[in-house]
């Protein structure tokens, strides 16, 4: 697992540009690949970002954050399209990570790993001379702020409602809708038209909701892990309330084309005892059966969480049966929701 979430000044669409500026040098002085005009990217301004590999086009990722959940959920976005990761400095334990996961990147030292059927690119360990850290400040997402999201991205018409409601179907504390609110101004993601709240920006949103969720809720929700010796079929006491199924059954009953291994639970904690007595689970640290608290407040149908949240548990299962899953999952039940 990655050690970098990056802190300090941050870092503007110049460094974005230079750090780009610096990648097409490299890949045309090693002749690695030419730049290009991808026909699947003609809707896009940055089309000069695309790079032609052998027979195969690559679109060149900017990222500044080498989380590898977080990289995980970018290859899942850009599921019609090869990408190759982009940042300024990749230290060797960071990069050996990514050649781990299969994961096409390139840094401006010179650092690179692509891999196709006609190349195979792999160079590591090599410092940037005079390299500057670049310290910067990533807009956090909180866990409440994670929670909030979670409901607007679910039902963007919830904007609208008195922020005491959205605070107890959320979970969290009346005052923090407010700061979130401002937050989510201040960035561009709320808009007034008419008098009315509108959501937008929400395919960005999601993206930071993702790295939020994973890296400052997830794990503050985790309740055990259990062992459960029979099929998940003769799991019992999954309801519409108390517990619902998330992870890989979730993606099952969502066709995500996944046979489940893994048993992932969200429940309410007073429901707790009852569950474990009920299936007669076992403590197991490496348990196939993992409770999560069910951290929303508000009614929804079904045995199963929404499809955002089946997404995050796939993505952070980290191994990639579940990977593919996860895509599948965004391309057909949230991508057609953001914009």
């Amino acid at each position: 697992m990655f050690n970098l979430v990056e802190q300090g000044v941050k870092v503007n669409n110049k460094t974005e540009f230079r750090v780009m500026k610096d990648i097409k040098r490299l890949f045309v002085e090693n002749r690695w690949g030419i730049l290009v005009f991808a026909e699947t990217n003609k809707k896009h301004k940055d089309f000069e970002n695309d790079v032609k590999i052998g027979d195969d086009i690559y679109q060149l990722k900017y990222i500044t954050n080498t989380d590898l959940n977080y990289i995980r959920h970018q290859k899942a976005r850009h599921t019609k399209e090869k990408v190759i990761f982009v940042k300024d400095y990749l230290n060797r334990k960071d990069a050996d990570e990514m050649i781990k996961e299969n994961i096409n990147f390139i840094d401006t030292a010179g650092n690179a790993f692509i891999k196709n059927n006609r190349i195979h690119i792999e160079i590591t360990g090599k410092r940037k001379e005079l390299f500057e850290t670049i310290m910067i400040v990533r807009e956090k997402m909180t866990p409440a702020a994670v929670k909030l999201n979670f409901l607007l991205l679910r039902d963007p018409n919830a904007i609208n409602k008195p922020y005491r409601q959205l605070a107890k179907d959320a979970g969290i504390g009346f005052g923090g809708v407010t700061k979130i609110f401002e937050d989510l101004k201040r960035n561009n993601y709320i808009v007034v038209m008419n008098g009315k709240k509108i959501l937008t920006n929400t395919r960005k949103l999601f993206d930071k909701w993702v790295e939020g969720y994973l890296q400052n809720l997830n794990h503050k929700i985790i309740l055990g892990n259990y062992k459960f010796g029979k099929a998940w079929t003769e799991f019992k006491g999954v309801n519409k309330t108390e517990a619902k199924w998330g992870g890989e059954v979730a993606a099952y009953k969502l066709g995500g084309n996944i046979k489940p291994a893994e048993l992932t639970l969200y429940i309410d904690q007073n429901y707790y005892d009852e569950l474990i007595k009920t299936n007669m689970l076992l403590k197991e640290a490496n348990g196939n059966v993992l409770l999560k608290n069910k951290f929303w407040n508000f009614e929804d149908k079904g045995d199963m969480v929404d499809a955002m949240i089946v997404y995050v548990d796939l993505i952070g299962n980290g191994n990639q049966r579940d990977e593919e899953a996860a895509k599948l999952i965004y391309e057909t039940h949230i991508a057609k929701h953001l914009r």
